[in-house]
């Protein structure tokens, strides 16, 4: 099969539990022989859902799909903490789970919403002095991380329960870039005064404006091969939430399409970043106002 460089856009891929976000890379890239694919905002092994894969051209526009809100729905095992904080990992630690507990999360989980600081988990993987800390923590060290200040835009407590012996709460949240549910599942557990708990079920339903109902499976995808094409989003669809601009003036898109600066007729807010278009509703890329009539190329579709 030969490359096709024809095909520019997103697929919105259901992550099986079991495989690593760069395994569903690679498989996309290796079935149908296309050599820019990546993907948008890593799940953990464990985790299954929604996972935006970025093909061709798209490459270019992951970064601000990337920054985009992500939605999951999460089970909280209380009073028994892994390696990992989730499910993948050894039980390091256990306690018992009272009534009291139960009811001090019950009562005070959303204090753990807005803008918050979090602590990056050691089995991750953010780089620490040219070392990724998931290396370092198989080597059986931990180190200092850095906190992060990230956004918990809400979060729900759907139920609570107790199955094969143990207290568990399910959660739904949305969240900002960045947001470790593990560190969360384990801060609630801190919140509720038992003090341990990990993240035994993580589901992502969105990620920014792809979601669970659109998702496609990587068994469906592949006995869909021949219709690889209609099922990849266009590029500019994941970015709707940019105004759009068009430039109707061929010498103008010549201008923008080469990088330079283009002027425009329409009035925008300085600094504001537009989805931009010629006359025939061809997606040119992304552009930022820099002044009320003038616009200068961020991400350009050549």
């Amino acid at each position: 099969m030969k490359e096709r460089f024809i095909m520019n856009g997103f697929l919105n891929i259901l992550k099986p539990p079991g495989m690593t976000s760069h395994d569903v890379v690679s498989h996309v890239r290796k079935s149908f022989k296309i050599k820019k694919v990546g993907h948008l905002g890593t799940l953990d092994p464990g985790a299954a859902g929604v996972l935006p894969i970025a093909i061709g051209r798209a490459t270019k526009f992951a970064e601000y799909i990337i920054n985009q809100e992500k939605k999951y729905r999460f089970e909280l095992i209380l009073g028994e903490t892994t390696d990992t904080l989730d499910a993948q990992g050894v039980v390091t630690n256990q306690s018992e789970v009272t009534q009291e507990h139960i009811n001090n999360l019950i009562e005070n989980f959303s204090e753990l919403t807005g803008e918050i600081s979090q602590v990056p988990p050691m089995y991750s993987a953010i780089k620490q002095k040219g070392k990724k800390l998931y290396e370092l923590a198989r080597e059986g060290q931990e180190v200092e991380r850095p906190a992060r200040q990230i956004k918990i835009y809400s979060l729900t407590l759907i139920d609570h329960y107790v199955f094969k012996g143990k207290t568990r709460f399910l959660f739904e949240v949305n969240c900002s870039k960045g947001t470790y549910i593990r560190t969360l599942g384990h801060d609630l557990a801190k919140l509720s005064g038992c003090g341990e708990g990990h993240v035994s079920f993580l589901l992502r339903s969105k990620s920014g404006d792809f979601d669970l109902n659109s998702s496609i499976s990587l068994e469906t995808l592949i006995k869909k091969s021949e219709e690889l094409q209609s099922l990849i989003q266009p590029i500019d669809i994941p970015l709707n939430d940019f105004p759009s601009l068009v430039i109707s003036d061929d010498k103008e898109i010549r201008k923008f399409r080469n990088g330079n600066v283009s002027f425009v007729s329409n009035h925008h807010t300085k600094n504001e970043t537009l989805r931009v278009y010629n006359s025939q509703n061809d997606f040119l890329g992304l552009g930022k106002v820099i002044s009320n009539n003038k616009v200068k190329p961020e991400k350009v579709i050549n």
